[in-house]
């Protein structure tokens, strides 16, 4: 709740949000210098603190519908533990054009990374884009502290259009298809973890005839490889999701980086 506007009484509001009766130590309470006039009180709040712990399927709307509710309070957000995205085609994190917060303080603790999801391995084509860890549509109102990582999701592994040629998934979590290609000596592709990128496929007669190696998925803020061979038709792998995009924010501390940035 803010402060109420001029004309009103200031003063008692000011009491009443920031739970402060010296004006000096109620102006620092919403963000201005002890000293100055009690008018430039009038329609600040006092910042709100939300945490978001670790999660691996995380829905970027979840966020957006707590910000929105808090009108033009500024939050400070404090992400205490590991976060991925649900999906490599939507960000971890968003921050459309339509909050209203007067500010948006991202704080990422140390240890902890916000991800974007990684691309799934190709199956008979190329494969998928990494996703986005944090998108900005606020501009310099989003101010970020990284005290840990943000990072892009890894593109996912590109395919074979032979029987069985998947690529691997892109770190963390992109989906690989696990049917193993023939010949008992062959592998099938695996999925990326959390803290790895996937492996391809490969088709292998014998211990040494090689015919196709599908692309593994990429690490973070990478794309993923292509497929190899002499076999079928070889597909190139996805490319490199970002860590941010959109406006540039201001960043208080850069920290990580893994994928392109504004």
């Amino acid at each position: 709740m803010p402060i109420v506007g001029v004309p009103g009484w200031i003063g008692s509001s000011a009491v009443s949000v920031t739970g402060q009766r010296w004006m000096s130590a109620a102006r620092t309470a919403v963000q201005l210098s002890a000293a100055g006039s009690m008018s430039q009180l009038a329609g600040r709040s006092k910042e709100i603190h939300y945490s978001i712990g670790a999660n691996h399927n995380y829905n970027k709307d979840t966020l957006i519908n707590y910000l929105k509710s808090q009108g033009a309070t500024p939050v400070v957000v404090t992400i205490t533990g590991d976060l991925v995205s649900s999906s490599s085609g939507v960000p971890c994190l968003d921050f459309p054009s339509s909050l209203t917060n007067s500010y948006i303080s991202l704080v990422i603790n140390a240890g902890v990374t916000v991800y974007g999801r990684g691309g799934n391995g190709g199956v008979n084509g190329g494969g998928a884009a990494g996703g986005t860890a944090i998108n900005n549509g606020i501009g310099t109102r989003l101010r970020i502290t990284n005290n840990g990582a943000i990072a892009g999701g890894g593109g996912g592994g590109g395919g074979n259009s032979a029987n069985g040629g998947m690529g691997g998934g892109g770190r963390p979590f992109g989906v690989a298809n696990t049917t193993r290609p023939p010949a008992s000596n062959s592998r099938a592709a695996t999925s990326g973890t959390l803290t790895a990128a996937g492996i391809g496929a490969q088709y292998l007669i014998g211990s040494t005839a090689v015919q196709y190696t599908c692309g593994s998925g990429g690490n973070v803020g990478a794309a993923g490889a292509a497929a190899t061979g002499r076999l079928g038709t070889m597909y190139g792998g996805g490319a490199a999701g970002k860590a941010v995009t959109g406006n540039v924010p201001t960043w208080t501390k850069v920290g990580a980086i893994y994928g392109a940035r504004v």
